[in-house]
């Protein structure tokens, strides 16, 4: 019997390298890919348009939207997109795929998406401050309805909105918060559990840093004392209260109220 098939989406810099990770130690799954890498011929084709490497960003990023486009119906497409009712249609219902949507607290995400702000189209500024309150534009791969956005909070609020989404109209999706597997894997993944079989009787974490590509992360060590401490409360207060009102009546508050953060 063929193992279940998995579709994991997140935003950047959320934990979706970790989450595929876990979910092939501790469960039996067919994971469908995240990355909509070039082919061969993409990359001969790139090389022949703009023969000088520095200058190959925006065709390189123009190959990446479409082929997410190409994926869509056969991997779900790139799994830092919204998910969107061509997702639903094209992917989730017709592959009978189970959807896990991971989080991370949006203080501790935008830090670390001013470290490494993966597929940037605008200006990203040097200070914190300035990346939080500065527009972000999105990549048509995004699958936002509007690109232009005032600031990345807007990011996190519409990529979660669109989980919340998929998670009404598609029963088969579950959502994930990042500090939630790093504190009590047993208690996050129960849900999973109903959906997959496990590997193990014990759940085991990686131990090793998930992303080979970004510097100083070859190693999983401090990651669960990091997630505990992730809270508005690590923000300057203004930046803390800015966020606040960016996210206040969403869903992302609803997931990390900012009531109840933890001060550090």
């Amino acid at each position: 019997m063929a193992a279940p098939v998995v579709k994991i989406l997140g935003e950047r810099n959320s934990g979706t390298n970790f989450l595929a990770r876990c979910l092939s130690e501790n469960f039996d799954a067919k994971v469908y890919p995240g990355g909509i890498s070039l082919s061969q011929d993409q990359r001969a084709y790139l090389r022949r348009a703009e023969p000088e490497r520095v200058r190959r960003g925006p065709l390189r990023e123009a190959l990446w939207d479409a082929n997410h486009v190409r994926d869509l119906p056969r991997t779900g497409g790139w799994k830092h997109a919204a998910a969107t009712n061509a997702f639903l249609t094209r992917f989730a219902r017709s592959q009978n795929a189970l959807v896990i949507c991971i989080v991370r607290h949006p203080a501790a995400w935008l830090a670390a998406m001013h470290r490494n702000p993966f597929h940037a189209a605008a200006h990203v500024p040097a200070r914190f401050s300035a990346f939080l309150r500065a527009p972000w534009v999105a990549r048509p791969r995004d699958e936002l309805a509007q690109p232009f956005l005032d600031n990345p909070a807007v990011l996190y609020r519409v990529k979660l909105a669109s989980y919340a989404w998929l998670a009404e109209v598609h029963e088969a999706t579950i959502l994930l918060r990042y500090e939630d597997i790093l504190a009590n894997p047993d208690a996050a993944f129960a849900p999973v559990a109903r959906h997959l079989p496990r590997r193990s009787a014990q759940y085991t974490l990686p131990q090793e840093g998930t992303r080979a590509f970004v510097p100083g992360e070859t190693e999983a060590t401090g990651f669960a004392e990091r997630a505990r401490r992730a809270g508005y409360g690590l923000l300057a207060p203004v930046d803390a209260a800015f966020l606040s009102d960016a996210l206040r009546g969403s869903f992302a508050d609803t997931l990390y109220p900012f009531e109840n953060a933890p001060t550090g």
